[in-house]
């Protein structure tokens, strides 16, 4: 019976191994079964009259190894992504409890220059559209995947209402003029497409929250922020997301501070305690200093932040001129006039209470979670001041 490696969300081949782990090789392996698996080959060596072939199909850090006979003369070549039909059976090698015996190979594409794990971050960056043939960049990629679900979760889990804010709006959220200010390619300024003087690629989706707390105690968003910020430097990025959240009835900064830092303690005690992790973070090699790890450790075991007074703060940020989360209570009279403000002082007559919330930029979340030194190497496809690759 043909069966495909990759029918679940859980790749067979990598099922029946952890399946292998916990039982024994004569319980899985069924010299009947026919079946296929597909990835790279990430090692090949020979021995004897067979090549051994480790494959990964890049969704855990994990690789299965694959005993090519020399009947097949298969030409597969590390870097190569194969497709390999064949049975499972026990491994007589110590580092694996059963191995993919081939009945055929197929090459489906090659690589010639498969150096990927010999090359540094500065250089991959060189080539963003190859990064995650690295099996480093590949694991970290993983990981932000997972983060991000982790969020999801931690805010429906406790009654958030996800909220979809706009990447077009009229508020120029920041005020320091470091939004991208949109228009049609070939237009003039007679051809206004949103009869707007002014439009721009959204920073922030904080006031569009503020407007959906007048009505849902709780809400949260998990948009694409623009910033045309012409920094180069390792901790800024022109396209990044930004994790916000807003709670109406908020009205004590205290409060505001206590969930904030079980939001942060939270994803940093699940990703040190996730086994679906566990093994990414071991893969990710200069992606992750050594002994960051345990500086994480230190912090998950303690109960809470120190908190510090505004003057500490601000002398904190000169120092060490970097930030994780920004929060606030919001004003919550009607005193906005000017006409792009109207709806938010609108809000505010119609029965919106005093609300607070915070943000933070994912991408610089994960750039501590995991100590990566340049942000720009925690997102597929960074955007930065004169660099737009592919």
């Amino acid at each position: 019976m043909m069966t495909t490696a990759f029918r679940t969300g859980v790749p067979l081949l990598f099922h029946c191994r952890r399946f292998c782990s916990e039982t024994s090789a004569k319980a899985v392996v069924d010299p009947k079964s026919t079946e296929r698996i597909n990835g790279w080959v990430q090692k090949s060596h020979k021995c004897g009259s067979c090549t051994f072939l480790h494959i990964s199909d890049g969704l855990s850090a994990k690789q299965v190894q694959v005993v090519v006979p020399k009947s097949l003369a298969c030409s597969a070549t590390v870097g190569s992504a194969i497709s390999v039909s064949g049975r499972w059976q026990a491994s007589a090698g110590s580092q694996q409890s059963e191995e993919f015996l081939a009945e055929k190979c197929d090459v489906l594409a090659t690589d010639f220059e498969p150096r990927y794990t010999s090359l540094s971050p500065d250089l991959l960056r060189k080539k963003i559209h190859l990064r995650s043939r690295s099996p480093a960049f590949a694991a970290l990629l993983r990981i932000r995947s997972k983060l991000l679900l982790k969020i999801h979760e931690y805010f429906m889990s406790r009654g958030y209402v996800h909220i979809d804010t706009p990447i077009i709006t009229t508020n120029d959220c920041e005020g320091a003029g470091e939004t991208f200010c949109i228009s049609k390619a070939s237009s003039s300024k007679s051809d206004d497409f949103f009869d707007k003087e002014n439009v721009y690629l959204s920073v922030s989706g904080q006031l569009h929250l503020e407007a959906m707390v007048s009505g849902i105690s709780q809400v949260y968003t998990i948009s694409t922020g623009l910033r045309a910020d012409k920094q180069q430097s390792r901790n800024h990025l022109t396209e990044f997301k930004m994790v916000e959240a807003e709670l109406s009835f908020c009205s004590e900064l205290a409060d505001l501070l206590t969930v904030t830092e079980d939001f942060a303690l939270h994803l940093i005690r699940d990703l040190l305690s996730n086994r679906a992790i566990a093994d990414d973070l071991l893969a990710l090699g200069s992606y992750s200093p050594e002994g960051h790890l345990d500086t994480l450790h230190r912090i998950a075991e303690g109960s809470s932040f120190p908190r510090v007074t505004y003057a500490e703060a601000i002398n904190l940020l000169s120092t060490k001129k970097q930030k994780l989360t920004g929060g606030f209570s919001k004003q919550d009279e009607a005193f906005l006039v000017s006409q792009e403000f109207m709806a938010y002082s609108e809000i505010r007559e119609r029965g919106k209470p005093i609300s607070g919330g915070f943000g933070l930029g994912f991408e610089r979340l994960l750039q501590f979670l995991l100590g990566t030194p340049n942000i720009k190497d925690t997102i597929p496809f960074p955007r930065w001041f004169k660099h737009c690759q592919c």
